[in-house]
């Protein structure tokens, strides 16, 4: 589908990304965050956004170094992620109707994050946010909450379609061995060298789970406070080096429903039970759902991108800056002339 330009701004503003529009745009946020500051300039008949030891910065020199300067992870240029970010937030706002539950835990996480904002920051809270989320394609630090919501939206947008695309999780599960594991931790600051208190708290663990289960055990006893919430579960897991090898290695000798002996990591001594590993359950039990998506995620790194980029395809966007485009393909992992066919 095709727009005219004056189309495309009514109705999805996010095609902005678009040839010279985008260099506009991208422009804008380097100028609003200076305005205040720098007053205004201009340098051989071309705006001055911004001056640094006595030399003055163009809008054209500064889009220059958006699209050639690296970004922090290395994948990309500066402008590229800019690209992608402002096409995710856009195609996430017209693709996923926020719900009441979504609304209520954007809400909590803004308020526990702003507040650990402002005892960390105090009064440079506001300007050490401002510029982040300008970074991220919000106007500012009223659009802090926001921020969080679109968050929740983006979330809902990726397990949405892997409930859809469940096949995804079949080659996970033959690479990686998947298994869902819970563990109660004993921490300690010197586990080669555990205190008789450390001790006594160990026996008083393997006299409880004589008679109580080990969800229950782990909820009262375990050092490890975020798991010990959801009953000792950690959900599913993969065989892929991401938990200490010690841990790693004693969960990946049991079988369904067995639990370890203590195994001392660097973080003290754990008991290991695996809950399952029938990929059935794991796939069909509601309450590992967002482990599912968080492993299938963790194995294909590009997939968000990926499914954000067929949305993108599916509301009508067109790239007509060849350079960018090609850029923004090869930074979502997708093979350019399979779009075009």
């Amino acid at each position: 589908m095709s727009y005219n330009i004056k189309d495309i701004l009514k109705k999805f503003w996010f095609v902005i990304l678009v040839g010279a529009i985008f260099v506009s745009f991208a422009i804008f946020f380097a100028w609003d965050t200076n305005k205040d500051t720098i007053g205004a300039k201009s340098s051989k008949g071309k705006d001055v956004i911004f001056t640094l030891a006595n030399k003055n910065y163009t809008a054209d020199a500064y889009y220059t170094d958006l699209f050639e300067t690296m970004a922090s992870d290395g994948t990309a240029t500066s402008g590229v992620q800019l690209a992608y970010t402002l096409l995710e937030r856009s195609v996430v706002d017209q693709s996923v109707k926020a719900t009441d539950e979504m609304e209520k835990s954007a809400k909590d996480t803004f308020e526990s994050v702003e507040a650990s904002y402002k005892q960390a920051y105090g009064d440079e809270y506001e300007a050490t946010i401002t510029p982040q989320l300008q970074q991220l394609g919000y106007d500012g630090i009223d659009d802090f909450e926001q921020f969080f919501l679109d968050q929740e939206k983006s979330s809902k947008l990726v397990s949405d379609y892997i409930e859809e695309h469940k096949e995804l999780f079949d080659e996970v599960y033959e690479e990686k061995s998947p298994r869902v594991i819970s563990h109660i931790l004993v921490s300690m600051s010197d586990p080669d060298n555990p205190s008789d208190t450390e001790k006594a708290r160990m026996e008083e663990i393997d006299k409880a789970l004589k008679d109580e289960s080990f969800g229950k055990v782990a909820k009262q006893y375990s050092d490890d406070t975020g798991s010990a919430e959801e009953n000792g579960s950690l959900g599913i897991q993969l065989k892929d080096g991401s938990l200490v090898e010690e841990f790693e290695d004693a969960a990946w000798k049991l079988k369904d429903g067995e639990v370890s002996g203590w195994v001392k990591t660097s973080y003290g001594y754990h008991l290991i039970k695996v809950n399952t590993t029938s990929k059935e359950k794991m796939l069909e039990d509601e309450k590992y759902k967002d482990s599912l998506s968080t492993v299938i995620q963790s194995y294909y790194p590009n997939l968000k991108k990926q499914i954000v980029w067929g949305k993108a395809e599916e509301l009508g966007v067109k790239i007509k800056d060849e350079d960018l485009k090609t850029d923004l393909m090869k930074y979502i992992g997708v093979d350019e002339e399979k779009t075009e066919e």
